[in-house]
C-alpha cells in the first residue's frame, strides 16, 4: 500500500509465505474452539440427563448408556480425525482437530465411566488404583493414537497416583497389580513415558514424564537402600546427586541410533528441557541449603519411618534393580561411539567446560552434605561455601545469557542473585547502615549491568535473521 515493494514482489511473497491462508488459520482455531466448546456443552447436558435419570434406571441401562456414550463420541472422533470414508472435500480443514479434541473428551469420559461402573457394581477402588488404571487406559489411547493431549493427561494420572499407592504399598493393602505398579513405576516413566514424548512430539509430555521418573527413582532408591540398613548420610548423598547428574547428562541423539523412532522426521531436542530442570534442581536446592538454620544441627536426618521397614525384603531388591536399571538406560543416552571406527565410549557434549563445571559443582555439594552428616559437623563453611555455590550459579547463568544473547537466562540469573542477595542481608542480624550500602551497592551494580548488555546488544542489520 505504501509503494514499498512493486505488485510482482508482493505476488511472489504472498506465494512463499502463503498470506491467503493466514487468516484461514485464525478461522479454523475460532471455529475449532467453538466446536469444541459445543461438544463440552452437549456432553455436559449428557451428564446432568443421565444423573437426572440415573436412580431410576436399572444396572443394566445404566451400562448400557455409559458404553454407548462412549462408543459414540470415540465414532465421532475417529471419523473427523482419520475421514476413514475418504469424504474430506465434504469438510473443512478443521475436522483432524476437532477429532483430536473428541478423542481427549473421550479419555475424560473413559474416567467417568470408571467411576460410575465402580459405583454400579459396588466396586469401590481408592484414588491411587482409580488414577493408576485410569492412566494406563489413557496412555495406551496416546500410544495408539500418537495425541499429545491424551499423553499429557496419562503421564499426569499416572505420576497423581504414584503418591497415593505408595501410601498403600507401606501400609500393606491395595491390589498385588498395585504394588507392581510401584515397584517398577521408574521402568514405566523410562520406558513408556520418556519414549511417548518422542513419539507424539510433546515437550509437555517429556517434562511431566521426568518429573515421575525423577521422583520415582528417588523414593525408590531410599525405600531400597533403607531396607539394606544403608546409613542415612549415603542416602542423602545419593539423593541429592542423583537428580542434577541425570538431567544434565541426557541426550537426545541416541534415541536416532537405536531405529524405533525412524518414523519421525526430525528427532525433537528435550535436552534443554532435561537441563533446564537440572539448574532449576540446583537453584532451588542451593537456596535453601544456604540458610544457617539448615546447618545449626547435625540431626536433621532422623530415623526413617518404621512402616518401610514392612515391605519384604524382595521387594526392596526390586526397588534397586528398577533403579539400576533406569540409570543404566539413561547412562547409555549419554554416551555413545565417537565414531564407527573406534571401540570406545565417551560423553559427548559441544560444551565440555559447561559439563565439567556442572559436575564439579554437584559432587561439592553432595561432598558437604556427606561430611556434615555422616563426619563432621560444619555449621560455618557449610553456609558460606553453598552461598559461594549459589553466587556462581547466578553468575554462570547471566553470562550464558549474555554470551548467548538470551534475556530469559539472564533475568533467571539476576533474580537469583538478587534474591540471595536480599536473603542473607534479611537473615543476618546486621545494622541499618550496613543494609544500606548493600542496597546502594546492588542497585549501582543493577544499573551497570543494565548499561552493559545495553552497550552489547548488537544492531539488527548485523544479525541473522533466522535467530
Amino acid at each position: 500500500m505504501e509503494g514499498l515493494i512493486s505488485e510482482d514482489h508482493y505476488q511472489e511473497l504472498s506465494r512463499r509465505y502463503l498470506f491467503e491462508a493466514l487468516d484461514r488459520q485464525n478461522q479454523t482455531r475460532f471455529i475449532a474452539i467453538l466446536v469444541g466448546l459445543g461438544a463440552l456443552l452437549i456432553t455436559s447436558g449428557a451428564i446432568a440427563l443421565v444423573q437426572a435419570n440415573w436412580d431410576v434406571w436399572d444396572r443394566e441401562i445404566k451400562t448400557a448408556v455409559l458404553a454407548v456414550v462412549f462408543i459414540a463420541v470415540n465414532l465421532c472422533a475417529f471419523y473427523l480425525w482419520g475421514d476413514p470414508l475418504g469424504r474430506s472435500h465434504r469438510f473443512p480443514g478443521w475436522q483432524s482437530r476437532t477429532g483430536q479434541g473428541l478423542f481427549f473428551l473421550s479419555s475424560l469420559l473413559l474416567g467417568l465411566n470408571i467411576t460410575l461402573i465402580g459405583e454400579i457394581f459396588l466396586m469401590n477402588p481408592s484414588w491411587g488404583e482409580f488414577w493408576l488404571i485410569w492412566g494406563l487406559a489413557v496412555l495406551v489411547m496416546a500410544y495408539s493414537l500418537r495425541l499429545s493431549g491424551c499423553g499429557i493427561l496419562a503421564t499426569l494420572l499416572i505420576g497423581g497416583g504414584y503418591w497415593p499407592g505408595l501410601a498403600q504399598v507401606y501400609q500393606g493393602d491395595g491390589l498385588f497389580w498395585i504394588r507392581t505398579v510401584i515397584l517398577h513405576l521408574p521402568l514405566i516413566a523410562a520406558f513408556l513415558l520418556v519414549p511417548l514424548a518422542y513419539w507424539c512430539r510433546s515437550p509437555w509430555i517429556f517434562g511431566l514424564a521426568t518429573l515421575v521418573l525423577i521422583q520415582s527413582v528417588q523414593v525408590n532408591l531410599i525405600v531400597g537402600f533403607s531396607l539394606l540398613n544403608v546409613p542415612n548420610h549415603w542416602l542423602l548423598a545419593i539423593a541429592y546427586a542423583l537428580p542434577p547428574a541425570l538431567l544434565w547428562s541426557y541426550d537426545d541423539k541416541p534415541w536416532q541410533l537405536t531405529g524405533v523412532f525412524d518414523e519421525v522426521e526430525e528427532l525433537p531436542r528435550f535436552r534443554p528441557i532435561a537441563r533446564t530442570f537440572a539448574l532449576i534442581f540446583l537453584a532451588v536446592s542451593f537456596y535453601l541449603i544456604s540458610f544457617h538454620w539448615f546447618w545449626s544441627s547435625d540431626s536433621l536426618i532422623g530415623p526413617w519411618d518404621p512402616t518401610i521397614a514392612e515391605i519384604p525384603l524382595q521387594q526392596g531388591f526390586a526397588y534397586l534393580l528398577d533403579i539400576l536399571i533406569v540409570l543404566g538406560s539413561w547412562l547409555a543416552l549419554a554416551w555413545h561411539f565417537t565414531s564407527p571406527g573406534e571401540n570406545f565410549r565417551r560423553f559427548s557434549s559441544p560444551d565440555a567446560y559447561l559439563n565439567h563445571a556442572i559436575g564439579l559443582v554437584i559432587a561439592i555439594a553432595t561432598g558437604m552434605l556427606f561430611w556434615h552428616f555422616g563426619i563432621q559437623p560444619l555449621p560455618l563453611l557449610g553456609p558460606l561455601l553453598f552461598n559461594i555455590l549459589l553466587f556462581l550459579l547466578a553468575y554462570g547463568l547471566m553470562r550464558q545469557g549474555l554470551t548467548q544473547g538470551d534475556r530469559r537466562i539472564f533475568w533467571w540469573g539476576t533474580l537469583l542473585l538478587t534474591l540471595q542477595i536480599l536473603t542473607r542481608v534479611l537473615e543476618y542480624e546486621t545494622g541499618l547502615v550496613l543494609k544500606s550500602i548493600v542496597f546502594v551497592l546492588c542497585g549501582m551494580a543493577t544499573i551497570a549491568i543494565g548499561l552493559t548488555v545495553g552497550t552489547g546488544i548488537k544492531p539488527i542489520e548485523n544479525q541473522d535473521l533466522g535467530e
